[in-house]
């Protein structure tokens, strides 16, 4: 029969202790060292590139597009079309596409296919200013052409954009204006006639 000796008194029990008092400074150490990384980090993200990502923010925003409306078909009593809508494509550039640095690959290949001063495009696209948020129509009537010259180029012309647009059209010219009416955009200068009135 085995008996239990009793627990004696005053003997050290035997705990592990090798490396116990690095460990908690190892892990204080690591959590200063990631919050600083991850401080260092958010500064260098807001501070040094907050600008860069703030334009990129900028450029990310709701396009708008201005569209023609569409107008129905007027006929005379035999049939004969005297008023209709046709669909040109037409060319539309973002107005802050001219100060990218891109802009010197796009700007001579964009006026080399459609036959346009690169000078005529800067100009559209500085009188829209930089922060309009709509797009710039730089060519209109693009003929097969000018659409396939831009489709074989897509890759180097970032930021150019075919749109078609609903356009009026009077197969007879002037001739029943004074019966049909017509449209047509404003010139420039009444634009700015039209602006001073609100």
């Amino acid at each position: 029969m085995t008996t239990l000796k009793p627990p004696q008194l005053g003997k050290k029990k035997d705990i592990r202790t090798v490396g116990g008092s690095y460990q908690s400074v190892f892990f204080i150490v690591f959590t200063l060292l990631m919050m600083v990384g991850i401080n260092a980090r958010l500064a260098y993200l807001q501070i040094l590139e907050g600008h860069k990502f703030k334009e990129r923010a900028q450029a990310n925003r709701i396009r708008t597009i201005r569209k023609q409306p569409e107008r129905g078909n007027i006929f005379d009593r035999k049939g004969k079309l005297l008023a209709t809508t046709r669909y040109p494509r037409s060319v539309y550039l973002w107005p802050m596409a001219h100060t990218k640095p891109s802009w010197s690959v796009v700007g001579p290949r964009l006026s080399q296919i459609l036959d346009t001063p690169q000078h005529d495009i800067e100009k559209k696209l500085e009188q829209a200013g930089p922060s309009s948020t709509s797009l710039v129509r730089i060519a209109r009537n693009l003929n097969e052409a000018q659409v396939t010259g831009l489709r074989e180029y897509e890759s180097e012309l970032s930021g150019v954009e075919i749109h078609t647009e609903a356009v009026r059209y009077y197969p007879h010219g002037k001739q029943l204006a004074h019966v049909l009416g017509y449209t047509r955009e404003l010139t420039p200068e009444q634009l700015k006639e039209k602006k001073k009135q609100g």
